[in-house]
C-alpha cells in the first residue's frame, strides 16, 4: 500500500504542470515496477489529457472520467447537443498518434471518459430505466464505459464497506487515522482474496469475516481470563476456538489445566490442557483434536 498524508498545499509539489490531481496520480505509480504494462483507472479529479500521456510514456494505460473544461478543445460533440440525444447515443474521438480515444456517453447525464488503453468497441448493453417508456430498456455502452464501471466500482464499494465496519476506537493523535485505516483497509483487501479462494457454498460476509479475524488475534495474544465461577451453559467447542488457530499446528503444548474440565474431545474430565487453544484434553486426545 502506498500513499501520502495532506499536509498542505506544499505537499508534493513534483507534476505541478499536471495539476494537482495528476501530480497525486504520478507520485502514487513512481514505485511501480518498470516495463509492466498496468492499467490505472481514476475519476475525474485526477484525469487529463497531460497526465494520460505522462503515464502513456511510462508505459502505462489509464482509463477515467474527466471534466469538460480539461478535454482541451477535443472535436467531440458538445454535451448540450448530447443532452438531447436518446439514453445509450455515444460520441468520441480517437488520437490516431497517441490512441488516445475521448468518449461522450448519453445515460442518466453525459458522461465524459478519457483512455489509452480502452476503446469504443465492443458495444455492450446496460438496463436503464427509460422514462418516456416507463420501463427498464438495454440501452448501448461504449466498451471504455463498462471497464471504468467494472474497476472503479472496486474502489466504490471498498470505501462503502470501510465505512460500514470502520474501527469505531477515536483519538485525538494525528496518526491514528491514517494507521486504523490501514487496518480497515488490509482487511477488506483480505477478505476479497478469501472471496476468490473460498468454497462459494460457504462463503463468510464481510462482518463475520472481520469477527473471524478479531477472534483469531484475541486468542493468540489475548490473555486468558481465569476464575468467574462455573458457566451456566457449556458452549460449542467451535464458538470457544477458531479453526485458524485449531489446525495451525504451530505451539500447541499440553500443560496442567488451570482446573479440572472436561476434554474438548471426549467429554471426560481431565486436569491437562492445551495451552494455546484453552481448552481441556487428554494426552490421548491432543493428537486428534489438532487435526482436520
Amino acid at each position: 500500500m502506498q500513499f501520502e498524508p495532506y499536509q498542505g498545499k506544499q505537499t508534493n509539489r513534483q507534476n505541478m504542470d499536471l495539476g494537482v490531481g495528476g501530480s497525486v496520480v504520478m507520485n502514487l505509480v513512481s514505485n511501480l515496477p518498470r516495463n509492466v504494462p498496468f492499467k490505472i483507472y481514476g475519476d475525474r479529479y485526477f484525469s487529463s489529457l497531460k497526465l494520460v500521456n505522462r503515464l502513456q510514456e511510462k508505459g502505462y494505460g489509464y482509463t477515467g472520467t474527466i471534466m469538460a473544461n480539461r478535454l482541451e478543445k477535443c472535436p467531440i460533440i458538445s454535451l448540450k447537443t448530447m443532452q438531447k440525444q436518446e439514453r445509450g447515443s455515444y460520441d468520441f474521438f480517437t488520437d490516431t498518434n497517441t490512441g488516445i480515444t475521448v468518449t461522450a456517453w448519453n445515460d442518466n447525464r453525459v458522461v465524459l471518459t478519457v483512455s489509452s488503453c480502452n476503446g469504443v468497441e465492443p458495444i455492450g448493453l446496460a438496463n436503464r430505466w427509460v422514462s418516456t417508456q416507463k420501463k427498464k430498456m438495454a440501452v448501448s455502452q461504449p466498451h471504455v464505459i463498462s471497464m471504468y464501471n467494472k474497476y472503479m466500482g472496486g474502489v466504490d464499494r471498498m470505501d462503502e464497506n470501510i465505512d460500514r465496519y470502520r474501527i469505531s476506537i477515536r483519538s485525538k493523535k494525528w496518526w491514528w487515522a491514517p494507521f486504523a485505516f490501514c487496518i480497515d483497509t488490509s482487511i477488506h483487501n483480505a477478505w476479497q482474496i478469501y472471496r476468490k479462494n473460498a468454497d462459494r457454498t460457504d462463503q463468510m460476509d464481510y462482518l463475520n469475516f472481520r469477527r473471524q479475524v478479531v477472534q483469531v488475534y484475541l486468542k493468540k495474544f489475548g490473555n486468558p481470563i481465569v476464575g468467574g465461577g462455573r458457566p451456566k451453559s457449556s458452549k460449542q467447542i467451535e464458538s470457544r476456538i477458531s479453526n485458524a488457530i485449531r489446525y495451525d499446528r504451530v505451539d500447541h503444548w499440553m500443560v496442567p489445566a488451570l482446573k479440572q474440565n472436561r476434554c474438548a474431545l471426549c467429554k471426560k474430565n481431565s486436569t491437562k490442557m492445551c495451552e494455546k487453544c484453552v481448552v481441556n484434553l487428554h494426552e490421548g486426545c491432543f493428537k486428534d483434536f489438532h487435526i482436520c
